[in-house]
């Protein structure tokens, strides 16, 4: 039997949500030979195909029951876990972000609730013990076991020669002649190859590597496939609604069965009524326009709403048959026909989706996961779609944000992301630069004191990572603000004041020991000759330094701490420190790599702006209740109202006769009077947001952060301007 590629469950750590949660598995193995694990073996294909199925029937229906709301999008926020997750473990992270979003009561999220839905993906990461000791053992003989025969040779050998080194009598007799130091040079080169080998193995049973290539080469892919699946299903599902629109469905069928007919009497002597002949070629023709496949229609479903008089067999061979007809392409008006019903279902979907809003993808991406996020908005977008294609420079890109024929790409937040540093600096097209230019919204959460990143892979990069400095290895999850600056959003000042002030790399570095040198050092010394093909990919970002942060946890609620790192001592050295925050981490004292999801206030952040919006974070933050007059909701509504009335008051212009003019006049009033409403209610709107953003900014002073705000978020979500035209300028002001 097939295997899905992916497995689909619902949450059920909270009873009656208002936001449902699911969680996605891809069902890769740990090793290409396969696991002998229970969860792999029980994942059969029609359930879970079936599951997809009601994942994707939920989605539309909210898409449905919000249809006459305008400006309102169904949301699916996708969270993906970094290197080094268990399954148990990568759950408990899914269940604690699923039970905050339920149980976070500020406005925003009460009214939004009903628009969003929940996924956690888990791609097939490898724990190394995960708390039993058992299986590191086991980790441990495949390794020996796995090792190329010329690597164990030169291992045990290897081996053998370090034992002999250390006997005073073969110590001796190595040095006693020409010959023996000949023999200890050999040796010493096999003891060589012993710790290479070593190194090796250390390496593998790191998993950091392992876990790379399973993350590119399965959790891509699968999550991939994953939303390939739904777009396909929630395209099915707008077609169903105008089947019976289509004029050319009762031809193509009548044709059809005709050929049936013909066929089954002429070979296999079978004589059909033509009642039930068409019921079948019906749903035939219906399946495969409903999904351009012939392999949709069973006999389940056909009997599902009919009782036919005919045996299963005789039942499946007429099905076969239709099928088999209906993909030739010898009759040509059938063909024509067929081409023709699917071509008009496929627009009218098309229209649905266009009009009704798309769905908002959004994704949190931690560590690892941040990569696996990039990557797939690579693969799933238009690359030839002229808008993301420019010149032969990296500038004059325009990426829309719609992927595929249903989704829509809404915000990514990126904690803690093992990304190379250069990403951000270097002109050259890169996965993330391609991925970024989609996002409406994108937010950084980073901590220079990262040791998981600092050291472990930026070490295991080392060999692997084409770069010649050291800066290069860093990782975008290590950026830090400038230590001069205050807390809090430390250009606060300059966004309010200069609506043009373009981004600068002075104020951000990567070695927290030698703060002196920033980015934009680096950038100009090793990057200038790339230029950077008139776009600055980090103004799209929203920076967050959270390495000082300090604030209540998930274990201390009653007393606030430092989270993410410790203070350094006076002139202490770098193997120091980092050996104090390894120990600390390993007491559980403080969790520089994932404890952004410990802290009250970073859990706040991190989860508000991945499903609402940096506009709503703000809103929620606000110690004043914002003002129904100001509520998105009427907002868009009287936006709604004002095109309207243009487009009423424009026919009204062309017609030109005296018989309208009392008409036209009374439409122009009520014009007015809504450009005035809705002119005061963005002032409004834009002080309450300036008010709030000054909480933002005594909240992260509080608690010891530094942001960095983006200008597109100031000029979007705070002077309320169009999110378009500000990101065009953006990208193209050089």
């Amino acid at each position: 039997m097939d295997k899905p590629l992916i497995a689909i469950y619902q949450l059920k750590n909270v009873q009656n949500p208002r936001i449902p949660g699911y969680f996605v598995l891809s069902t890769a193995p740990i090793n290409v030979e396969g696991d002998k694990l229970a969860s792999r073996r029980q994942n059969n294909l029609a359930q879970q195909q079936q599951n997809l199925q009601q994942l994707a029937d939920l989605i539309y229906q909210k898409v449905i029951t919000e249809i006459h709301k305008p400006a309102d999008f169904i949301e699916l926020v996708i969270s993906i876990h970094g290197f080094s997750n268990s399954r148990p473990k990568s759950i408990k992270r899914f269940a604690e972000i699923h039970e905050y979003v339920n149980s976070d009561n500020s406005r925003q999220f009460v009214e939004k609730a009903n628009k969003l839905i929940y996924v956690g993906y888990r791609w097939s990461s490898e724990s190394l013990t995960d708390g039993n000791f058992k299986d590191l053992f086991g980790k441990i003989y495949t390794a020996v076991t796995a090792l190329p025969s010329l690597a164990k040779t030169i291992f045990f050998v290897g081996f053998l020669g370090i034992i002999f080194l250390y006997l005073p009598q073969l110590r001796e007799l190595f040095f006693a002649s020409r010959l023996g130091i000949i023999f200890s040079l050999v040796i010493l080169l096999l003891m060589l190859g012993f710790f290479a080998i070593i190194t090796l193995f250390l390496m593998r049973l790191s998993g950091y590597f392992r876990d790379r290539y399973r993350a590119d080469n399965f959790g891509v892919p699968d999550l991939v496939e994953f939303i390939r699946q739904l777009d396909k299903l929630l395209m099915s599902k707008a077609k169903e609604n105008y089947l019976d629109e289509v004029s050319l469905i009762p031809k193509v069928t009548k044709l059809l069965m005709s050929q049936v007919k013909e066929y089954l009497y002429a070979v296999e002597n079978l004589a059909i009524a033509d009642s039930l002949l068409e019921i079948i070629s019906n749903k035939v023709i219906k399946d495969y326009c409903l999904e351009s496949t012939v392999k949709n229609t069973t006999v389940e479903s056909l009997l599902l709403t009919n009782n036919f008089n005919l045996s299963r067999s005789e039942l499946e061979t007429i099905i076969n048959v239709a099928n088999k007809i209906l993909i030739q392409e010898t009759n040509s008006e059938l063909a024509d026909l067929r081409d023709g019903t699917r071509e008009i279902l496929e627009n009218k979907a098309k229209r649905f989706w266009r009009e009704n809003n798309r769905i908002k993808l959004s994704f949190i991406g931690h560590s690892m996961g941040g990569e696996v996020v990039t990557n797939v908005v690579r693969i799933l977008s238009d690359i030839f779609d002229l808008r993301s294609v420019g010149n032969l420079g990296t500038g004059d890109k325009l990426p829309s944000a719609d992927i595929g024929k249903v989704f829509r790409l809404g915000r990514l937040v990126l904690v803690a992301p093992d990304i190379p540093i250069n990403t951000i600096i270097s002109g050259r097209a890169n996965f993330l630069a391609s991925s970024l230019r989609r996002f409406e919204e994108t937010y950084l959460f980073s901590n220079e004191a990262d040791i998981a990143l600092r050291l472990a892979s930026t070490v295991a990069n080392y060999f692997s990572f084409p770069a010649r400095t050291r800066t290069s290895g860093y990782r975008l999850g290590n950026l830090g603000i400038r230590n001069s600056l205050p807390y809090g959003i430390v250009n606060l000042e300059q966004v309010s004041q200069e609506n043009n002030s373009k981004f600068s790399f002075n104020n951000l570095f990567i070695d927290s020991f030698n703060i002196r040198k920033s980015l934009e050092n680096f950038q100009v010394k090793y990057f200038s000759n790339l230029g950077n093909g008139g776009e600055n990919i980090a103004e799209l970002f929203t920076f967050f330094d959270c390495t000082n942060y300090q604030d209540y946890t998930l274990k201390s609620s009653h007393k606030t701490q430092q989270i993410l790192s410790f203070k350094k001592w006076f002139w202490e050295p770098k193997l120091v420190y980092y050996l104090r925050l390894i120990i600390a981490n390993g007491l559980e004292k403080c969790d520089p790599h994932s404890g952004f999801f410990a802290g009250e206030f970073s859990r706040q952040a991190i989860y508000r702006l991945a499903f609402l919006g940096f506009g709503s974070f703000l809103d929620s933050l606000s110690v004043k209740p914002i003002n129904e007059l100001i509520n998105e909701v009427n907002l868009a509504e009287i936006d709604t109202k004002l095109k309207d009335c243009e487009k009423k008051c424009l026919a009204l212009q062309k017609k030109g006769s005296l018989a309208v003019q009392t008409e036209l006049i009374y439409w122009q009033k009520e014009l007015a009077k809504l450009e005035a409403q809705l002119t005061k209610i963005k002032q409004e709107k834009q002080e309450f947001r300036q008010a709030a953003l000054t909480e933002l900014n005594q909240i992260s002073c509080q608690k010891k952060i530094q942001i960095i705000l983006g200008q597109e978020r100031y000029q979007v979500d705070v002077l309320g301007l169009e999110w378009e035209q500000v990101r065009r300028k953006m990208l193209t002001s050089n």
